[in-house]
C-alpha cells in the first residue's frame, strides 16, 4: 500500500471493494421500514427487499454481458476492438500491429516516454513484451525506480549511437528481437534534443538487420540474428 504519493486512492479503493457490496445490500436493507422487519417473518421479507434494491442494481450486470461476451468467444480476438481507433488516427502502426500479432514472439525495442500518451504502445497493441512502458507508473507501482535501472538510457543510446558494437550490447543485454521505428521513435530522437544530439541513427540497422517490416512509416528489424548472451 505504500507507494511515492504516501496513499492511493484508487488502490485502497479497490483492497475494499468487496466491502462496497456489504454495504450495498446493506444499504437497501436499511431504506426498508423497522416496521416490515419487526412484524414481518423474515422469509416473508426477503421478495419485497429483493425487487427492490439488489435487483436494481443488478442492470449493470445484465446489460454488460453482452459488451462483455467476447471473453466467451476464443475465435474473436478482443484486440480488433481498438482496430478501427488504430487504422483512423495510425494506419501505420496498426498495419504493424497485425504483423506483430502473427509474428514470432519476442522483446519490443520502442521510445520511452511520458505516462497517458503515445508510448508503449506497440507493446499495447502487439501483446509483446517491450524492454519499458512508462516510466512514472513503473516507478509508483514498484515503490521505487531501481528495477527500471538504465532502460531508459540504453533504450536511447540503441536508437541513437551510430557503433554497432554499442548497439550489439543492447540488443543482447535485454534479448530484444524486434526494434520498432516509427515515427514516435524519429520525432523523440530528433536532432539536438535531449540525449540524443545527432538524431535516430537507423544506419546500422538495416546494415547489420533483417527487415522484417516494412509498412509506410513503420519498419521493424529482426535482431534475433544477435545472440542472446
Amino acid at each position: 500500500m505504500r507507494d511515492q504519493f504516501g496513499w492511493r486512492i484508487n488502490t485502497i479503493f479497490k483492497f475494499y471493494y468487496q466491502a462496497w457490496l456489504l454495504w450495498a445490500i446493506g444499504g437497501c436493507l436499511w431504506q426498508r421500514r423497522a416496521a416490515d422487519f419487526a412484524v414481518t417473518p423474515l422469509g416473508d421479507a426477503l421478495p419485497g427487499w429483493v425487487g427492490d434494491g439488489p435487483a436494481g442494481g443488478l442492470t449493470y450486470t445484465t446489460l454488460s454481458v453482452c459488451p462483455r461476451r467476447m471473453a466467451f468467444a476464443p475465435s474473436r480476438d478482443s484486440r480488433s476492438m481498438a482496430l478501427p481507433y488504430l487504422d483512423r488516427q495510425y494506419p501505420d502502426d496498426a498495419a504493424a500491429a497485425r504483423w506483430l500479432w502473427t509474428a514470432a514472439p519476442g522483446v519490443v525495442a520502442e521510445s520511452v516516454g511520458g505516462s497517458y500518451s503515445e508510448y508503449a504502445r506497440v507493446a499495447t497493441w502487439s501483446g509483446l513484451p517491450n524492454v519499458l512502458g512508462w516510466p512514472g507508473h513503473e516507478s509508483q507501482w514498484r515503490g521505487g525506480a531501481r528495477e527500471m535501472g538504465s532502460r531508459q538510457a540504453d533504450l536511447e543510446r540503441l536508437y541513437c549511437t551510430r557503433s554497432w558494437e554499442e548497439a550489439q550490447q543492447i540488443l543482447r543485454k535485454y534479448n530484444i528481437r524486434y526494434v520498432y521505428i516509427g515515427n514516435l521513435e524519429r520525432s523523440s530522437n530528433a536532432p539536438n534534443q535531449g540525449s540524443c544530439p545527432s538524431g535516430l541513427s537507423e544506419d546500422k540497422f538495416w546494415q547489420n538487420l533483417q527487415q522484417a517490416f516494412q509498412g509506410g512509416s513503420v519498419t521493424i528489424y529482426d535482431a534475433s540474428s544477435v545472440a542472446a548472451p
